[in-house]
C-alpha cells in the first residue's frame, strides 16, 4: 500500500509538472501571438493635420487604431497657414517633429523630396488598399507627383454653388448655369429681399479662399494660369477670357451680402446658414453646419449645384469647379516608416471611410457613387459628378499638373483679386500686373525658359 501510494504521489507530481510546462508554453505562445498581432506595440507617431471636422473625427478613432496595431498616434491640428508653415519648418529643417504630415495636395511638388517614396509599398499592398476603388482623378491629383506615389487622399472635396431651395421654389427660379445668369439672378433677389436677404455670398477677403473662389470663374471660362508651350509652362492669367472671368466676380459683388469683402471660410459659411443670402459659392464640406439647427435657420432648405460656367459656341455650358483636399504622406525623417504606412492604410480603409461619410466626401468610388449615400448626403453626388466632368486644380491648372511655387502664385493672386474687388485696379490692370509677377516666378523656378 505504501509503495502504491508513493507511486501515485510521484505520478501526480509528474502530472502537475507536465501541466505547468504546458501552461508556460501556452502563455509563451499567446505572448508571441499577441506580439505578432501587434508588431508595432510601443511605437509612437506624431502627425500634423488641418483643424477641421473630419480630422477631429479621425482623432476620436485613434484608440481603436492603437488597440488594433499597438501604435500610439498624437495629432497636432493647425489652420491652413499654420499647417503649411509647421510642415515646411519640419521638412526643410529635418527636425523630425512629424513622422506623418498632412499636406495641401498641390504642395506635393514642394514637399516630394521630404516625403518617403511609397511607390513600392503601393505596388505590394495594392489589393489590400483596394487602390482601384480610389477615383482615378484623385490618384493623379492627391497621390502622385512625377509618376511616383507619395500619399493618401484623406480629405477631399470641391467647391459648389449652394442655393436656397425654398426661395427658388417660391419664386420659380431656375438654378443658374452660367455666370451671367448667376449675376442676373443675384440682382433680382437682392432687389426683392434686401436688406433681409441678398442674392449671394462668397469668400471675398484677401486670403487664399478669395483665390479659391476666383478659380471657379477662371475654370468656367476654360482658362488655366499656365499654358504648355515649347518653352515650358507660360503664364496666361491676363487673357481676354481670364479678364472676363474676373469682371464677372467683380460684378457679382454688387449683389452680395454687405460684408462679403471681409468674409473668409467661416464668415461665408455662417452668413448663408443665417439666411442672409439665397446663393453661396462655397466648399461642399459645410453640409453638417447647414443641417445643424443650433447653427442654421435653413435646415432642409438648401441644395448643391454645379458651379456656373460660360456658354460655348455650340451652345453647351462649360464649367469647371475647383478641386480641393489634403494628402497624408510619411516624412523621410520618420524612424518608423512601416508603422507610419500602417497608419496611412488605415486612414483610407473602406471601414474608416464608411464611418466618416458624414464628415466630408470620400476618395472611394464605391462610396461616392452609392445611391443610398447620395440620397442622404448630396455632397457625395456633387463631388462624384465634378470628378467625372473634370475640375480645375490649384493654383489654377489642369488636374495632375503640380508646381513648386503653388503657394507663391496663390499669394500674388489674392492681392490682384482684392485690388480688383476694392476698385484699386480694373480687372485688366490687376491681371496684367499678376501676369508680370507670374512670368518672373515661372522663369525663377524653371517652369518657363
Amino acid at each position: 500500500m505504501l509503495k502504491e501510494a508513493s507511486r501515485m504521489k510521484g505520478l501526480k507530481a509528474l502530472l502537475i509538472f507536465c501541466l505547468s510546462v504546458l501552461l508556460v508554453a501556452s502563455f509563451a505562445n499567446l505572448g508571441a501571438l499577441a506580439q505578432e498581432e501587434k508588431p508595432f506595440e510601443g511605437v509612437a507617431l506624431r502627425v500634423s493635420m488641418i483643424d477641421e471636422i473630419r480630422e477631429r473625427e479621425i482623432i476620436k478613432r485613434l484608440p481603436a487604431f492603437k488597440e488594433k496595431t499597438g501604435i500610439e498616434v498624437k495629432v497636432d491640428l493647425y489652420g491652413f497657414e499654420g499647417l503649411f508653415e509647421h510642415n515646411l519648418a519640419a521638412a526643410y529643417g529635418h527636425t523630425g517633429e512629424y513622422d506623418v504630415m498632412q499636406l495641401h495636395h498641390p504642395d506635393l511638388a514642394l514637399f516630394s523630396e521630404y516625403l518617403v517614396d511609397l511607390t513600392d509599398r503601393f505596388e505590394e499592398d495594392w489589393d489590400e488598399i483596394d487602390v482601384d476603388d480610389i477615383h482615378p482623378l484623385l490618384r493623379k491629383t492627391h497621390m502622385q507627383y512625377q509618376d511616383r506615389w507619395y500619399g493618401m487622399p484623406t480629405h477631399v472635396n470641391p467647391m459648389t454653388l449652394v442655393y436656397r431651395t425654398d426661395i427658388f421654389e417660391e419664386n420659380g427660379y431656375e438654378v443658374p448655369k452660367t455666370w451671367d445668369e448667376t449675376i442676373a439672378l443675384a440682382k433680382e433677389i437682392s432687389e426683392k429681399y434686401a436688406p433681409d436677404m441678398y442674392g449671394i455670398t462668397f469668400m471675398g477677403r484677401k486670403e487664399i479662399q478669395l483665390a479659391c473662389t476666383f478659380l471657379n470663374f477662371l475654370g468656367g471660362y476654360g482658362q488655366y494660369i499656365l499654358t504648355q508651350t515649347d518653352r515650358g509652362l507660360k503664364p496666361s492669367i491676363n487673357t481676354p477670357e481670364a479678364v472676363t472671368a474676373l469682371e464677372k466676380l467683380v460684378a457679382l459683388k454688387d449683389y452680395a451680402t454687405p460684408g462679403v469683402l471681409g468674409y473668409g471660410f467661416d464668415e461665408n459659411m455662417m452668413a448663408f446658414a443665417r439666411g442672409e443670402a439665397a446663393m453661396s459659392l462655397m466648399w461642399s464640406s459645410i453640409i453638417n453646419v447647414y443641417q445643424d439647427p443650433e447653427q442654421s435657420v435653413i435646415v432642409d432648405k438648401w441644395d448643391l449645384a454645379p458651379m456656373p460656367g460660360s456658354v460655348l459656341p455650340d451652345g453647351t455650358v462649360y464649367s469647371k469647379a475647383l478641386l480641393g483636399g489634403w494628402t497624408v504622406g510619411i516624412s523621410v525623417d520618420c524612424p518608423n516608416p512601416d508603422a507610419a504606412w500602417e497608419f496611412l492604410k488605415w486612414l483610407i480603409s473602406k471601414e474608416l471611410e464608411t464611418e466618416l461619410v458624414p464628415y466630408y466626401e470620400s476618395c472611394r468610388v464605391s462610396l461616392l457613387s452609392d445611391p443610398d449615400i447620395q440620397a442622404e448626403w448630396p455632397n457625395y453626388k456633387a463631388f462624384y459628378d465634378i470628378l467625372e466632368a473634370g475640375p480645375i486644380d490649384f493654383p489654377g491648372v489642369e488636374p495632375g499638373v503640380k508646381i513648386v511655387p503653388n503657394m507663391e502664385m496663390l499669394d500674388y493672386m489674392e492681392i490682384a483679386l482684392s485690388d480688383a474687388l476694392t476698385g484699386v485696379a480694373t480687372p485688366q490692370e490687376a491681371l496684367d500686373d499678376l501676369q508680370s509677377k507670374y512670368m518672373e516666378i515661372a522663369v525663377k523656378w524653371g517652369l518657363y525658359r
